[in-house]
């Protein structure tokens, strides 16, 4: 049986994926799905583990069909290549309208519908996909692993957060993100606290944001006509924003929103299988 790795670009599936490329040599295939909404630090950290582990990536790219009962496709990028601006997610939102909680289509149409595209056209054979969750973080794996042909090799061989910073920390080079940053420059499903956080420190990086809710708060599939935002509690980006100069308790109340969960959403990286 073929096996495939996912490699989300954070430190735990590049770990995986090199934990099996040993393993399985030539016979590994790798593939990465870029949402042009990563950090060029995750692109970066892809490239150098490709080249230093001689690890084959496959760049894939989002395609989307307008006017069509299609679902996104692929084509093939590389590190040079790739959409650094956006491009790839705001194609997907013109046709599907802004993701959120409600609305999580972005892992859908820009992850995996372009891998499973891109294995149906390449893999004739009967695979599995291995999907980077460490043991510590075992809530996260699918319950429908087996039907959908997943397997989680850290959590089978007990390896946890620290095993995997050991690793890294050894090696010549790192990925150079905090892990409330995560690979997803502002992905919704960070907790309040992290997109706090992160507007706090660097507010350019919701300017994407702040455009889509403009241009493409009625796009796609938004047939209540209400305008369609990106964060939890129906918080826009510029709401987001201007959370920086309310009262510590104003923010405190943000941050433990009723929907907030620590223990779930956006990790250091967006797995498309889970």
């Amino acid at each position: 049986m073929r096996v495939i790795a996912s490699f989300s670009g954070g430190k735990t599936s590049a770990y995986m994926t090199i934990k099996l490329k040993k393993q399985y040599g030539a016979d590994l295939l790798v593939l990465f799905a870029n949402t042009g909404q990563e950090h060029d630090e995750t692109l970066s950290f892809i490239n150098k583990c490709d080249k230093t582990f001689s690890l084959n990536v496959v760049w894939l790219e989002s395609v989307v069909h307008h006017n069509q009962r299609k679902s996104c496709t692929y084509k093939i990028v590389d590190f040079d290549s790739s959409d650094r601006k956006g491009e790839v997610f705001e194609a997907m939102i013109s046709k599907y309208g802004i993701p959120n909680k409600a609305y999580p289509h972005c892992t859908r149409e820009l992850k995996l519908n372009p891998i499973n595209s891109w294995i149906k056209e390449h893999v004739k054979e009967p695979y599995k996909m291995a999907i980077g969750i460490r043991a510590d973080e075992a809530r996260r794996a699918s319950v429908h692993a087996d039907k959908n042909n997943l397997f989680y090799p850290l959590i089978e061989d007990k390896i946890h957060k620290f095993e995997v910073n050991e690793f890294w920390d050894s090696q010549s080079f790192n990925l150079n993100l905090k892990d409330y940053q995560g690979n997803c420059k502002t992905c919704f499903k960070k907790s309040n606290k992290k997109l706090s956080m992160i507007a706090k420190e660097s507010p350019e990086l919701f300017k994407f944001n702040l455009k889509m809710e403009e241009i493409h708060g009625l796009s796609g599939y938004n047939v209540d006509g209400n305008r369609r935002v990106f964060f939890r509690g129906h918080t826009s980006a510029k709401k987001l924003l201007a959370m920086n100069d309310v009262s510590e308790i104003e923010l405190t109340k943000f941050r433990s929103y009723i929907d907030e969960d620590e223990n779930s959403g956006c990790s250091e990286s967006c797995e498309a299988f889970i």
